[in-house]
C-alpha cells in the first residue's frame, strides 16, 4: 500500500516536472520574444493633461462660455505605422548581402507608397485585405538573406513576407499589417460618416511639416515623436469603446479626455465674447518669448521639476483665446496644466492608479456686469421688428455698468466650422465679426446734436433763450444745401425747443460759431473717439470730424459707435459727473468730469424731455408708445449716402430726475427716421423692464 502511495506522488511529480519543463522549453523557444516584447514595452509615463478654462458669466450667474468634456481622437506619427522604419531597414539589408537591387531608402519608400496607391480603395472598408505583391524577381542570395533578417526580428519588419518561389524570391505586403495606420484612420471616417480622405489629409499635413527642411531638427524630432495630432474632436462613445478595447487595431491613436469651448447662448453675443482654439503658431512663439513651456513637449524624468514649471507652463491643447473677450481675459481664464505618473503595458494601457498626480488648476471665472435675460431680449425684440443690423446698450447711472448689450447680426461659433462661410462674411462689408455696440461706428446723425449744445453753451456762442427762427434752410441763396425738414418752417427756436424738434438750421449755426476745434474739444472732454477702457476687444473709438463744422453741428461726417453715444447720454444724465463704464468684473473705464456748467446740462435735458412730451418733439407721437414714459430722449436720422436707407439713431435715459439708466439704441439700414424706428423699441424695452425688473418708469 505505501508502495503504491509513493509511485503515485513520484508519478505526479514526475508529470508536475515535466509539464514545467515543457512550459519553460515554450517559453524560452517559442513564445519568449511576445514576453520580451510585452516586458520591454511596460513603461512609466507622465501624463500631461490642459486645465478647464474659466467660465464667462453674467452679472445673475448665468454662464455665457464654459468647457465641457469631450474625447478627442489625436495621433503619434511614429506609432501610426511602420513604411518608414520598413523601408530603411530593408535598404540596409540590401546594402549587406552586396545585392545588385539598385534601390536605396527613398526609392523603397516611393515604391512601398505606389503600392499603397494601388489597393488603398480597400482601406476602412475591407475587413481583411489580400497579401498584395511588391517586389519580385530578388535572386536567391539576396532573397534568403531578407527571409533570415524576416524570420529572425519580424517585429522590424510587420507586414513584409518573404516567399521562395524556386529560381527567385518574392516580397509581398500584408496591407493589415504594414498600412496599419491608415486603415484604422480610414475605418474612423467611416464609423464617423465622414468625406473619405478628410482624416488621412491631417495625417499627410503633419508628415509634410516633418519634411519641411525650414524647420528646427528638434522640432521636426518633435512633431515626429512625440507630439499628438488632433485627428477629430467628440469621438462618439461607441467608438471609444470600440478603441478601448481594441487598441492593437488603432494603432498611433489616443483617445485623450479634452475639454471643448461651449457657449450656451451661441450665436447670442458671439462677436463680443469671442472665440478659442488651440494655440496658433504666432501663441507659441509668444510662449516662447516669455519663457513659459509647453509642458507636454518636455521630456521630463520626474514630475518634481514639472510641479516647479506648473505655475507658468501651458498645455499643447490647451484652449486659447482668439477673438473677443475671449482673447481679452486669456490671463484670468486660462488654467495651469496638471500631470499624472502611469505604468503602462504592451498595449497602452494604464496599470493599477496613478502613483503621482499633480492636479490641474482650473482658470478663473469672470463675471460680466450684463444682464443676459435682458440682452436676449432686446435682440428678440429687434429680429421681430425685422431688424437685420443694430445695436442696443442700456448703462447703469449709478456705477457705469453695461447691463444690457445686443448686436445684429449675430454671429457664433458657426462661421468658426465652415471655412466657406468664413471666408464669404470675411469678405462681406457687413461687418460680420464687428460688434455693433462697441465696435462698429457710424455716423451719429442728431443725437450729436446734444454735444453741441453744450459746447456751444459752455463756450458763450448762443444763451439758452436766444431765438434763431429756422425757414428751412441756413443760406437762401444755396437753396439745395443745409436744408431742414424735420419741422414747420418759419418757427422761433431756443436751444431746447432745437434740440426738441431737431432743427438742423440751429446746429448749422451752432457748427458755424463754434468751429471745428470747439465742437471736437467738447466731444473729447465727454469721451468721444477713444475707448473706454472698459476691456472689450476690438472696441473701435471712431473717426473725428477734421473739416466743415457745419455739417458737424447736426452728426454728419464722422463716426461714433452706440456704446460712446450711450456714454454721452449717460454724461447728460449724470449731469457731467459720468462714472467708468463698466463691463468685466474688475475692469472699470475712464471717469469722465468735463468743465460744464450744470445749467447748461438742465437746458439740454429740458429739450430731451421736450422731445417726448411736447407735440412738436421727434418722439411724441403717440403710436410711438413714449408718452406716458418718464424719459428724455434725442433722436437722429443719418442717412447711408445715396441709397434711401437711414441709420436711425435714440439715445436718452429714465427716469429724468434720479436716472437708473441711460441707453442708445441703433437700428441700421432701414428706410425710417431715428424716431419712427427707435421710439417704439424703446418703448417696449421701458415696459420690460417695468415689468421684469420692477423699475418704476411711468409719469
Amino acid at each position: 500500500m505505501q508502495r503504491i502511495r509513493i509511485l503515485s506522488i513520484a508519478i505526479l511529480l514526475i508529470l508536475l516536472a515535466t509539464g514545467l519543463g515543457t512550459r519553460l522549453v515554450v517559453l524560452q523557444g517559442v513564445e519568449w520574444r511576445e514576453h520580451a516584447l510585452r516586458a520591454s514595452s511596460m513603461h512609466r509615463s507622465i501624463r500631461y493633461y490642459p486645465a478647464p478654462r474659466g467660465r464667462i458669466l453674467d452679472s445673475r450667474g448665468v454662464v455665457l462660455a464654459s468647457d465641457t468634456p469631450m474625447v478627442r481622437a489625436s495621433f503619434l506619427l511614429s506609432e501610426l505605422e511602420p513604411v518608414r522604419w520598413v523601408a530603411r531597414r530593408l535598404s540596409k539589408k540590401f546594402d549587406g548581402v552586396n545585392s545588385n537591387f539598385p534601390w536605396d531608402e527613398e526609392t523603397l519608400w516611393n515604391s512601398i507608397q505606389g503600392a499603397r496607391g494601388a489597393i488603398r480603395d480597400q482601406f476602412g472598408w475591407v475587413e481583411k485585405i489580400d497579401h498584395h505583391p511588391w517586389l519580385r524577381n530578388l535572386d536567391q542570395v539576396t532573397g534568403r538573406e531578407i527571409a533570415r533578417a524576416v524570420r529572425l526580428r519580424p517585429e522590424d519588419y510587420p507586414g513584409v513576407i518573404v516567399v521562395d518561389e524556386g529560381q527567385d524570391y518574392t516580397i509581398y505586403i500584408d496591407p493589415n499589417l504594414l498600412f496599419s495606420g491608415e486603415i484604422a484612420v480610414r475605418r474612423m471616417e467611416r464609423e464617423l460618416q465622414l468625406d473619405r480622405g478628410v482624416l488621412w489629409a491631417k495625417v499627410e499635413q503633419a508628415y509634410a511639416r516633418v519634411q519641411d527642411p525650414e524647420r528646427e531638427i528638434q522640432e521636426r524630432e518633435w512633431i515626429f515623436r512625440h507630439q499628438r495630432h488632433p485627428l477629430q474632436d467628440d469621438i462618439p462613445s461607441q467608438l471609444v469603446i470600440k478603441i478601448s478595447t481594441d487598441p492593437v487595431s488603432w494603432p498611433g491613436i489616443y483617445l485623450e479626455e479634452m475639454r471643448d469651448r461651449s457657449h450656451p447662448g451661441d450665436p447670442f453675443l458671439g462677436q463680443l465674447l469671442g472665440h478659442t482654439g488651440l494655440p496658433s503658431q504666432a501663441v507659441l512663439n509668444r510662449w516662447k518669448q516669455r519663457d513659459e513651456p509647453v509642458i507636454d513637449r518636455l521630456v521630463l524624468r520626474d514630475i518634481r521639476v514639472f510641479e516647479v514649471l506648473q505655475e507658468f507652463s501651458h498645455h499643447s491643447a490647451d484652449q486659447v483665446g482668439r477673438s473677443g473677450l475671449e482673447s481679452v481675459l486669456e490671463n484670468r481664464l486660462r488654467g495651469k496644466p496638471g500631470a499624472e505618473v502611469r505604468i503602462l503595458d504592451h498595449l497602452r494601457r494604464s496599470v493599477g492608479a496613478p502613483l503621482h498626480v499633480a492636479q490641474a488648476q482650473p482658470g478663473e471665472d469672470v463675471a460680466l456686469s450684463l444682464d443676459i435675460e435682458l440682452s436676449r431680449w432686446c435682440q428678440e425684440l429687434l429680429v421681430s421688428r425685422e431688424v437685420d443690423f443694430g445695436a442696443v446698450v442700456i448703462l447703469d447711472v449709478d456705477d457705469g455698468s453695461a447691463v444690457g448689450w445686443t448686436s445684429l447680426p449675430a454671429q457664433g461659433m458657426e462661421v468658426y466650422r465652415d471655412r466657406e462661410l468664413y471666408r464669404q462674411r470675411s469678405l462681406s462689408k457687413s461687418g460680420w465679426f464687428h460688434d455693433r455696440v462697441s465696435g462698429w461706428a457710424i455716423d451719429p446723425g442728431s443725437t450729436f446734436k446734444t454735444v453741441v449744445a453744450l459746447a456751444a453753451l459752455q463756450a458763450g456762442v448762443v444763451t439758452a433763450d436766444e431765438i434763431i427762427v429756422c425757414n428751412g434752410l441756413l443760406d437762401p441763396a444755396q437753396p439745395n444745401r443745409n436744408r431742414c425738414n424735420n419741422h414747420p418752417h418759419g418757427i422761433e427756436m431756443n436751444m431746447s425747443s432745437a434740440l426738441a424738434r431737431s432743427c438742423n438750421v440751429y446746429f448749422y449755426k451752432m457748427g458755424q460759431r463754434l468751429g471745428i476745434d470747439g465742437i471736437v474739444s467738447m466731444g473729447e472732454q465727454l469721451g468721444l473717439w477713444r475707448i473706454t477702457g472698459s476691456g472689450i476687444a476690438s472696441e473701435s473709438a471712431g473717426i473725428r470730424p477734421t473739416t466743415n463744422p457745419t455739417g458737424t453741428g447736426i452728426g454728419r461726417g464722422f463716426t461714433t459707435t452706440p456704446l460712446q453715444m450711450a456714454a454721452i447720454a449717460l454724461s447728460i444724465a449724470s449731469r457731467g459727473d459720468r462714472p467708468g463704464i463698466r463691463v468685466i468684473d474688475g475692469i472699470v473705464g475712464e471717469s469722465i468730469a468735463p468743465e460744464i456748467d450744470q445749467k447748461h446740462f438742465e437746458t439740454v435735458i429740458d429739450g430731451m424731455v421736450s422731445a417726448v412730451r411736447d407735440r412738436g418733439g421727434t418722439a411724441f407721437n403717440p403710436a410711438y408708445g413714449l408718452t406716458h414714459y418718464d424719459v428724455a430722449v434725442k433722436t437722429g436720422t443719418a442717412k447711408r449716402g445715396p441709397s434711401k436707407l437711414n441709420d436711425a439713431w435714440l439715445i436718452g435715459f429714465a427716469p429724468v430726475v434720479q436716472p437708473k439708466f441711460a441707453f442708445a439704441i441703433s437700428v441700421q439700414q432701414v428706410p425710417l427716421g431715428g424716431g419712427e424706428a427707435c421710439a417704439p423699441i424703446l418703448a417696449e424695452i421701458l415696459g420690460w423692464l417695468e415689468q421684469h425688473r420692477g423699475w418704476e418708469l411711468s409719469r
